[in-house]
């Protein structure tokens, strides 16, 4: 197997080096070669192997897909991707020249068993290849892996003995391809065409990508390869949170929509279009995790495939088995997005503003001065089309950034050991969601960042992108909302926590409107500072890294409350340190939460999430959030009247 992982190797610092992500088996405008048509079944092939150093033309601008490739060429095609490594000595050939073209890429693959001679001093250099031989050669450079029998073609009788273990292996894993249903044809020329179809497939299947075949609509969906990968981050990845540890997991393959699903989609299926910014292109948005779950199942409904959910009230129970569209879970996400990476984002460590969407005015792993480090472009305030930023190894667009994804699993703590396919608790009250959105700053799109948000509550950040199956799976899983509001004396409390003021008038006036109970959230050691500034954010932004719980001046008493009206300031994308004292140091089993929030601009940001991992038994309502002191009397009265009243 050591050729199968050093050509996954180079292959990855190839695809890296170059900046390619080409989508599986998208459409192709120019392959590059005035005898290739953009219509040829081997079009992308042919694009994909140029631009990746696999093969070249013959000159003149030509491939010549239809003409036959020499066992020369196909040494030489190997060598180079194997990166030319130094040869000493010389072959046993007659017929191999010194100096020809051809001659070191020969000795090589003989010294590696690849491509062996005739007999007789022979090594018929410029002779052309069957399909059976090139596919054996194939199987020889990827180590003569192991795999299941496939099914009998036709001719299967014409394969010869030392040919049919490496058929098997390249039917089952999609790289060579019959020529027309059930027919291999062993015994006929390998075109070049042939070749860069199989190279494609090969190489692919390497990184992490293969082709879908037809029935998984193979211009929308990419395979991922199965694997184990570390999920979390590790303990020095900046600005990382205390949930994010790292295991060992293990996941199936699977087939993964190569983008956000836009709205022109979703209207097709659903028949409306809920998200705030509008455009046919641009992901849908302000859907709950019961919406992405019926999607699914339309979709799947209407491709005429099985529908992997069964929905009573708010359980869910996935039939493992189904071949429809699903949800990812989170591992299988995680494993995605990384794609086989292990810095905090798939493109590094940094976050350009040609990197992602998102709100990356102040950058990752800032400082504390509240400048904009990356320009007037680095806040975009909205969603953009869903294949606008460039595609990871895995041809999949925005896995960073844009919208935020809905995954099965309920949030909770990871578990330790290594896992095979996990799909979280059975029960929970906030879901998974992934990737971050265009309002969130770069800490909360890094690959192993967990959002999450309750499953029965909109956001206009939140969207969604399906998966199918690409092995056999069996079993059922259930996913339950088990948190309960407590009724006991129907009172409701506004607890919330200012600074500078503007959520205090927030807060005062939804008591002058509501007539609830009030109380101020302070700290037992006021900040050094009152005003916004680089001090005040200085104590805010490490608190927030550090998880820290300072203590109160005083603490409410919340038992003979049902509901808490919980208002805070958006602070670096978080909730406020005295509001995490606040939900760690009571036990808010069975309250209702209706979060209120004063910001300048980053929206809710990921502080419902916050909320919803400190307060795990507890309903969460829909929030409300207001541009600092612009205070709408109607809008607020309306919120009351939807989340409590």
């Amino acid at each position: 197997m050591r050729n199968l992982k050093r050509f996954g190797a180079l292959f990855l610092a190839l695809v890296l080096a170059l900046s390619l992500a080409v989508p599986a088996f998208a459409a192709v405008d120019d392959a590059g070669f005035s005898d290739v048509d953009a219509d040829a079944w081997y079009a992308e092939a042919v694009m994909y192997c140029q631009e990746h150093n696999l093969m070249a033309g013959i000159g003149n601008n030509q491939f010549a897909p239809e003409s036959n490739l020499t066992r020369a060429q196909l040494a030489t095609v190997l060598y180079r991707i194997e990166g030319t490594p130094a040869v000493t000595g010389t072959d046993a050939y007659t017929d191999t020249p010194d100096g020809a073209w051809y001659s070191d890429a020969v000795l090589w693959v003989s010294q590696q068993s690849l491509i062996t001679g005739y007999g007789g001093g022979l090594f018929g250099p410029n002779d052309p290849v069957s399909r059976e031989q090139m596919t054996t050669i194939l199987w020889r450079y990827a180590g003569s892996p192991s795999a299941e029998r496939a099914a009998d073609y036709n001719d299967e009788a014409a394969i010869a003995s030392y040919a049919a273990a490496a058929v098997d292996w390249a039917s089952v894993n999609d790289i060579v391809a019959p020529l027309s249903t059930g027919v291999f044809s062993p015994k006929s020329d390998a075109t070049r065409a042939h070749v860069a179809a199989a190279l494609m497939n090969y190489s692919r299947q390497q990184t992490g990508t293969t082709p879908v075949p037809p029935a998984a609509n193979n211009e929308r969906f990419v395979r991922i390869n199965g694997g184990t990968f570390q999920m979390g981050s590790p303990t020095n990845e900046p600005e990382r949170s205390s949930d994010e540890i790292q295991h060992n997991v293990t996941v199936s393959s699977f087939y993964m929509a190569r983008t956000e699903v836009s709205q022109a989609e979703y209207q097709a299926v659903m028949g409306n279009n809920p998200s705030e910014t509008k455009g046919d292109d641009l992901p849908v948005t302000n859907i709950t995790w019961y919406d992405a779950i019926e999607y699914c199942n339309r979709l799947s409904e209407a491709e005429g495939l099985t529908s992997c959910y069964t929905v009573s009230g708010t359980t869910v129970t996935w039939n493992k088995s189904a071949n429809g569209y699903r949800l990812p879970t989170e591992a299988e996400w995680e494993y995605a997005a990384r794609a086989n990476t292990s810095t905090p984002f798939s493109f590094g460590d940094y976050v350009h503003n040609s990197d992602a969407n998102c709100y990356n005015a102040y950058g990752y792993n800032n400082d504390a001065s509240g400048n904009w480090v990356n320009g007037s472009d680095s806040y975009l305030r909205r969603t953009v089309e869903v294949d606008q930023y460039a595609a990871n190894v895995y041809g999949l667009y925005n896995m960073h950034g844009n919208a935020a994804e809905w995954v099965w699993d309920w949030y909770g703590a990871y578990e330790s050991q290594v896992s095979n396919d996990p799909t979280g608790p059975e029960g929970g009250n906030a879901k998974i969601v992934r990737g971050g959105g265009w309002n969130d700053h770069p800490k909360h799109i890094r690959s192993a960042y967990r959002g999450a948000h309750p499953a029965d509550v909109s956001l206009y950040s939140i969207g969604v992108r399906p998966v199918r199956n690409a092995e056999t799976t069996t079993g059922q899983v259930r996913s339950v909302y088990s948190t309960q509001a407590e009724q006991g004396t129907g009172r409701t409390l506004i607890v919330y926590f200012s600074q500078t003021g503007n959520t205090e008038g927030l807060a005062n006036l939804i008591h002058e409107i509501s007539g609830f109970d009030i109380f101020r959230l302070e700290r037992a050691t006021p900040y050094a500072s009152s005003s916004n500034g680089p001090v005040l954010y200085g104590e805010a932004l490490n608190e927030l890294r550090s998880e820290a719980v300072p203590e109160l001046k005083e603490y409410p008493n919340i038992d003979q409350y049902d509901t808490i009206l919980l208002g805070y300031c958006n602070w670096w994308s978080s909730i406020p340190a005295c509001v995490r004292t606040f939900l760690t140091r009571n036990d808010l089993s069975g309250k209702t939460i209706v979060p209120f929030c004063s910001m300048g601009g980053g929206h809710f940001g990921q502080t419902i999430s916050a909320i919803a991992k400190l307060a795990p038994d507890s309903v969460i309502k829909e929030g409300l959030e207001v541009t600092y002191s612009s205070y709408d009397r109607a809008e607020i009265q309306e919120w009351l009247n939807n989340s409590v009243q």
